[in-house]
C-alpha cells in the first residue's frame, strides 16, 4: 500500500509541474506580447493608498508597483536560457520569439552578452565548444520565431534605428555565424546540421521582410549568377513575379531591372522572358515600378532587341533603336495603355519573335495568379495577329493561296501567305484550346478577343480551327464538347457568315475522322495513320466500340457492309464528299522543318515597307515569297491538353462530321443569336432525322435539342407564341439566351398563364392516343390540328427519353416494312406541319424533297441514303420528270449489285417509285 501511496504522490507532483509549466508559458508568451519598450513606460497602476493606509498602520512599508516595461522583463528572462531544465528552456525560447517589435531593441540588449560568447570561434574546451553551440541553436530560433512573426519588417522600417549599436551588433552576429557554419561545413553533427536548419529558415524569412535588404540580396545573386550561363535563378525570379503577391512580385522585378539596366547587353537571358516581364510591369498602378520597367525596355531595345532583330526589315524601315527610344518614352506618360501600345508596337516591329513570345505567354499563363494572367492575355492579342495556320491536308482559297483579311479588319500585321507551319500551328491550337478549357469561366472575354483575332486574320485560319476541333472532339466527345461550343460562339460573334458556310459544308460530309485517326503522347496528341479513309457507315454498336484500326483497312470498299460503291460515286459526283476539303493524313515533311533554318529563311527573305499608320509593320515585297516565322525554343511548351483526352488504349468513338456540325450548329441556335436559319431549314433537318437513331445519346439527343430549338426560335419570329409556350412546358429548359427571350416575349404579349395547365389537361385526355399507338394512327397528320399536332410531337418524345427515336434498321429485299420507317414518316410529317405553320414562305417541303433525292442518289452510306428515300416518301410530293429519270438512272446502276446492301438500296428504290405511281401517271 506504500507503494502504491508513494506512486500516486509521483503522478502528482508530475501533473501539477506540467500544469504549472503550461501556465507560465502563457504568461510568458502573453508577456513579451504586450510589453513595451524601456524608452517608453506604461504608466504606473493607480492604486489608493488611502484604503492601504486604512488597514496598515504601517504605512511606511507601502509597496508600489515596478515598471512592467521590456527590460525589467527581459533581465529575468533571458538569464534562464541557461537554464539545466530542458522544458524551461523552451518555454523561453518560444516566449522571447513571440516578443513586441517594440521591444525588439532592448530584447538585443540582453542578449548582447549571450551574442558576443558565441561570435567567439576559438578553440576551446569540447564540452564549452558544446555549451557554445547549444547557445547558438538557441539564439537562432529565437530570431527564426521572430522572423516567422514579421517582427523585422517593423523593425528595419525605420532607417535612424538601423545606427543603434544593437542593431550593428546584430549584423555582426549574423555575419559571424555565416562564417562559422561555412568552418563546419565538414561536420555532420545533428548538432550542427540543426542550427545550419533554423539559420537558413531565419535568413530566407529575413530578407524577405525588409525590402531593400531583399531587393540587395536578390541583385547581388543575379549578378553572380550572370556570370555563368545557367539561367536557372533567373527563371526563379521571374516566375515568383507571376505567382507571389504584389510586394513580393516588385521585389524581384526591381532586383532583375537593375541588374539589366546596369549590365545591358551582357547578361546572358532568355529574351521573351525579360520581354514579357517588362511588358507586364509597364501597366503597373505602381509609378515607381512603371517607370523602372519603361527604363529596362529602353535598355533591351538598345542591346538585346537590336541586335537580334532581322537586318533586313531594319534597313528597310529605316527605324533604328533611337526610334524605338522615342516610343518609349512618350508612353511615359500615359501608363494605363502603355501595355498594349507597347505589346502591339513590339508585334509589329518584331514578328519574328511571335511564337517565342506566344510560348512563353501561354505557359505563365497557366501558372500566374489572377491579376497577372489577365495582364497576361492583354499582352498576347497583338502577337496573335501574326499568327498564320497551316493544315496540309487543307487546300488554299484561291489558286493555292489564301486571302488575307486585312484590308477589310485591319488586324494583319504581315501581308501575304507563308508565315505559317504546321509545328506552331499545332502548338498554337493546342495551348489556346487548353486555355479556354481551363479559364473560360474567368476570362472569357479575353479569349474571345484571342479566337476572333486568329480567326480575322487569314481566311484559312478558321478552316483549320474547324478541323481541329472536329478531331478534338473526335478524341473526346463528351469532355471537349463543351468547350469547342464556347469557340464556336466566341468565333461566331464577329465571323457569323463564313462559320455558318463552313458547318453547313461539315453537314454534308459522312466521314468519319476516327477511320485513320490515332491517339499519341506527344504534341499535338493524335495522329493520321497510313490507312486510305473509307466512309465506314455503319451504325452498330459493334462497328463504333471497335478499337483497332485494322479492321477497317482493307483495298476492297466493297467489302464495307454499309458502304455503296457505284459509278456515280467513282466520278466524283458525291454531293455530301466535298472536293475540296480532304482529310487525309497531314502531310509530316513540314515538320522536319529546324528552328535554325526557320530563322535563316525569314532574314533572308523578309523585307518590309513603311506604313503610314504603323511606320513599324513588317510587310513582304511583292515578288519575294513569305517565310515561316521562326519557332519558339524547343519547339515551344505545350500545355498540358492531353490531361483532358483518354488514356492512350481506349478506343476512339465513331462519329460522323455531319453529327458534330449538328452539335456545333445547335449552340448557335441555343445562344440566341441573330441568324436567319430558314434558308438552311431542309438540310438541319434532314442532317437531324438522319441523326435520331444513333446509337450515342450525345449524337441522338442533340439531334431532337436542334429540332425542338429550331421550332422554339422559329416560333418566336414568327409570333407563335402559343407554340413555344406548349414546348416550353415540355421540358426543363435551361436559362439560355433564346428561352428568356422566348419568355420576355410571352410577357410582353400577355399570354394566358393558364396555358400550361390547359396543356397538360390535354395531354392526359383519353382521347389523345396511347404511346403505343401515336406512330401508328392511320389518320393523316394532315387532318389533325395544330395543337393535336404538338401534343403528339410531345407525347412520343417523353416515350423516347434517353433513347433514340426510332430504332437502327434498313429495309432490305426480304423486309420491305419496318416500324422505324413508319415512325420516321409521322414524325417527318408533324415537324413539317409545325414549320409550314411558323415559316409558311420558306417552301420547305419541296427544297426538302430536293436535297433529300440529291443525297440519296450521291451518299455512300447505305443507311443514309435508305433513309433519304424514306424521307421523300414521307414528304408525299410528287416526282417531277427531271427527278424520275434521275432515280432510274441510279436504279439501272445499283440493280446488277448482288450484295445485300445493294439489293436492300435497290428496294428504297422501288419503293419510292411505287409510292409515286399515281402522281406519275
Amino acid at each position: 500500500s506504500s507503494f502504491v501511496f508513494r506512486n500516486t504522490d509521483i503522478l502528482k507532483k508530475t501533473n501539477e509541474k506540467e500544469y504549472n509549466l503550461n501556465l507560465w508559458k502563457n504568461y510568458l508568451i502573453c508577456a513579451c506580447c504586450l510589453t513595451l519598450s524601456g524608452t517608453e513606460k506604461l504608466q504606473q497602476f493607480n492604486v489608493d493608498t488611502s484604503v492601504y493606509q486604512e488597514t496598515h498602520q504601517d504605512s511606511s512599508k507601502f509597496y508600489t508597483p515596478a515598471s512592467n516595461t521590456a527590460v525589467s522583463l527581459f533581465r529575468i528572462v533571458v538569464n534562464l536560457l541557461r537554464c539545466e531544465t530542458s522544458d524551461m528552456r523552451e518555454i523561453v525560447i518560444r516566449g522571447l520569439g513571440r516578443t513586441n517589435p517594440e521591444a525588439f531593441k532592448d530584447l538585443l540588449e540582453d542578449l548582447t552578452v549571450h551574442i558576443k560568447d558565441v561570435m567567439e570561434i576559438k578553440q576551446d574546451k569540447v564540452r564549452r565548444m558544446r555549451k557554445r553551440d547549444y547557445m547558438r541553436l538557441r539564439l537562432i530560433r529565437i530570431f527564426e520565431l521572430l522572423a516567422d512573426r514579421e517582427v523585422f519588417r517593423y523593425c528595419y522600417a525605420n532607417e535612424t534605428d538601423l545606427k543603434h549599436p544593437s542593431y550593428q551588433l546584430y549584423h555582426e552576429y549574423l555575419q559571424s555565424a555565416l562564417n562559422y557554419l561555412d568552418l563546419e561545413n565538414e561536420k555532420d553533427s545533428d548538432l550542427i546540421q540543426q542550427i545550419r536548419q533554423y539559420f537558413a529558415q531565419f535568413v530566407y524569412k529575413f530578407i524577405n521582410q525588409t525590402c531593400q535588404l531583399s531587393v540587395t540580396t536578390l541583385y547581388q545573386l543575379l549578378e553572380l549568377h550572370g556570370k555563368t550561363t545557367n539561367t536557372m535563378v533567373v527563371e526563379w525570379v521571374i516566375d515568383r513575379c507571376y505567382t507571389k503577391s504584389v510586394r513580393f512580385s516588385d521585389r524581384c522585378f526591381t532586383a532583375l531591372a537593375k541588374v539589366f539596366i546596369e549590365v545591358a547587353s551582357d547578361y546572358p537571358c532568355d529574351l521573351p522572358s525579360v520581354l514579357i516581364l517588362t511588358l507586364t510591369n509597364v501597366g503597373s498602378p505602381r509609378m515607381h515600378v512603371h517607370e523602372l520597367a519603361l527604363r529596362l525596355m529602353v535598355v533591351l531595345c538598345k542591346g538585346h532587341l537590336s541586335e537580334s532583330q532581322p537586318t533586313t526589315s531594319q534597313q528597310s524601315n529605316g527605324i533604328s533603336s533611337s526610334d524605338d527610344v522615342a516610343y518609349i518614352i512618350s508612353l511615359a506618360s500615359n501608363y494605363s495603355k502603355s501595355q498594349m501600345m507597347l505589346s502591339e508596337y513590339l508585334a509589329r516591329r518584331r514578328p519574328d519573335l511571335t511564337m517565342a513570345m506566344f510560348s512563353e505567354i501561354t505557359t505563365r499563363i497557366l501558372t500566374a495568379n489572377s491579376s497577372s494572367r489577365g495582364t497576361l492575355f492583354m499582352i498576347l492579342l497583338p502577337w496573335i495577329h501574326s499568327i498564320e495556320l497551316v493544315d496540309a491536308s487543307l487546300p488554299r482559297c484561291v489558286n493555292g493561296h489564301d486571302v488575307t483579311l486585312n484590308e477589310e479588319q485591319g488586324n494583319a500585321f504581315l501581308q501575304g501567305t507563308g508565315w505559317g507551319s504546321v509545328q506552331s500551328t499545332e502548338l498554337v491550337l493546342n495551348n489556346l484550346f487548353y486555355l479556354t478549357a481551363t479559364f473560360s469561366s474567368e476570362h472569357a472575354t479575353e479569349l474571345e478577343l484571342l479566337w476572333n483575332a486568329l480567326t480575322g486574320t487569314w481566311l484559312h485560319n478558321l478552316k483549320v480551327i474547324l478541323r481541329y476541333m472536329l478531331i478534338m472532339i473526335t478524341l473526346s466527345p463528351c469532355e471537349l464538347l463543351p468547350y469547342a461550343k464556347k469557340i464556336i460562339l466566341y468565333m461566331c460573334k464577329n465571323h457569323e457568315e463564313r462559320l455558318l458556310n463552313e458547318l453547313l459544308n461539315e453537314l454534308q460530309i459522312t466521314e468519319s475522322l476516327n477511320i485513320s485517326l490515332e491517339r499519341t503522347d506527344t504534341l499535338p496528341f493524335y495522329r493520321f495513320n497510313n490507312s486510305t479513309p473509307t466512309f465506314f457507315i455503319n451504325n452498330t454498336s459493334t462497328t463504333q466500340s471497335s478499337g483497332t484500326n485494322s479492321v477497317r483497312k482493307t483495298s476492297n470498299m466493297n467489302e464495307h457492309r454499309g458502304v455503296l460503291h457505284t459509278k456515280r460515286h467513282d466520278s466524283g459526283e458525291d454531293n455530301l464528299q466535298q472536293d475540296n476539303i480532304s482529310y487525309l493524313s497531314t502531310n509530316h515533311k513540314m515538320r522536319t522543318l529546324s528552328q535554325n533554318s526557320l530563322s535563316a529563311s525569314f532574314n533572308e527573305k523578309l523585307t518590309a515597307d513603311t506604313d503610314k499608320d504603323h511606320p513599324a509593320m513588317v510587310r513582304v515585297d511583292e515578288f519575294l515569297q513569305a517565310a515561316p516565322l521562326p519557332l519558339a525554343p524547343y519547339g515551344g511548351i505545350a500545355a498540358p491538353l492531353k490531361t483532358l483526352l483518354p488514356e492512350l488504349s481506349i478506343p476512339i468513338p465513331c462519329l460522323f462530321r455531319c453529327s458534330i456540325a449538328i452539335m456545333l450548329i445547335n449552340e448557335l441556335i441555343v445562344s440566341g443569336l441573330q441568324i436567319d436559319w430558314s434558308a438552311h431549314l431542309p438540310q438541319l433537318l434532314h442532317v437531324a432525322m438522319l441523326g435520331m437513331d444513333h446509337n450515342r445519346a450525345i449524337v441522338y439527343e442533340h439531334c431532337k435539342s436542334l429540332v425542338f430549338n429550331l421550332l422554339l426560335a422559329f416560333s418566336v419570329q414568327s409570333d407563335q407564341i402559343w407554340l413555344s409556350e406548349m414546348l416550353l412546358s415540355h421540358v426543363d429548359w435551361d436559362n439560355s439566351k433564346l428561352s428568356t427571350k422566348i419568355r420576355q416575349e410571352r410577357d410582353s404579349n400577355g399570354i394566358n398563364t393558364n396555358l400550361q395547365s390547359l396543356f397538360t389537361d390535354s395531354l392526359n385526355d383519353n382521347s389523345l392516343p396511347s404511346n403505343n399507338e401515336i406512330l401508328t394512327d392511320t389518320n393523316s397528320p394532315a387532318n389533325l390540328a395544330r395543337e393535336e399536332v404538338v401534343q403528339r410531337l410531345i407525347a412520343y418524345l417523353d416515350t423516347k427519353k434517353g433513347c433514340p427515336l426510332w430504332a437502327y434498321e434498313d429495309i432490305t429485299a426480304q423486309l420491305h416494312t419496318i416500324r422505324s420507317a413508319l415512325q420516321l414518316t409521322q414524325f417527318v410529317q408533324w415537324i413539317v406541319i409545325l414549320f409550314r405553320t411558323c415559316v409558311p414562305q420558306a417552301m420547305l417541303e419541296e427544297r426538302w424533297m430536293e436535297l433529300a433525292l440529291r443525297i440519296t442518289l450521291s451518299c455512300s452510306s447505305r443507311h443514309y441514303a435508305g433513309r433519304s428515300l424514306q424521307m421523300i416518301r414521307a414528304l408525299g410530293l410528287p416526282l417531277n420528270f427531271r427527278w424520275v429519270i434521275d432515280i432510274l438512272s441510279r436504279l439501272v446502276e445499283t440493280v446488277a449489285e448482288h450484295n445485300d446492301d445493294m439489293q436492300g438500296y435497290v428496294t428504297e428504290i422501288l419503293l419510292t417509285l411505287t409510292h409515286n405511281i399515281d402522281p406519275i401517271h
